[in-house]
């Protein structure tokens, strides 16, 4: 199952679950609107493969989610790609933990691809 936790983006669909082609690559997919939402459904008893995790996010934003999901030995082995618009990538990912990044806006053929990749690496 992929996690995907993002705000309000005009770079990837509002509403994933119906419209991410993820489904069609055989991926199930739960969706967070935000930080905070996406630790409520980890601590709900929500265990993803991965999650995509964008950085800039209202309520709680990536990094803050990141760094208190650390704080769960169970979660904190979770592979993360993380999603940005601009700044310093290999910076971003170093200081979040994540496999991966993508720069937004993001293909959806990038997008499964570097799904693909990540899972694959890590399983």
């Amino acid at each position: 199952m992929l996690l995907i936790i993002k705000g309000h983006s005009k770079s990837l669909p509002r509403t994933y679950p119906e419209n991410i082609p993820c489904i069609t690559s055989g991926y199930v997919v739960s969706c967070a609107v935000n930080g905070q939402d996406g630790l409520d459904q980890l601590k709900d008893g929500e265990f993803p493969d991965l999650i995509l995790l964008d950085l800039m996010m209202p309520i709680k934003d990536g990094f803050a989610f990141r760094e208190e999901m650390k704080l769960e030995p169970k979660y904190s082995s979770i592979p993360i790609i993380i999603m940005f618009a601009n700044g310093d990538t290999e910076q971003k990912k170093a200081k979040i933990g994540a496999k991966e990044y993508l720069k937004k806006p993001v293909s959806i053929d990038t997008l499964i691809s570097t799904i693909d990749r990540v899972l694959q690496s890590v399983f």
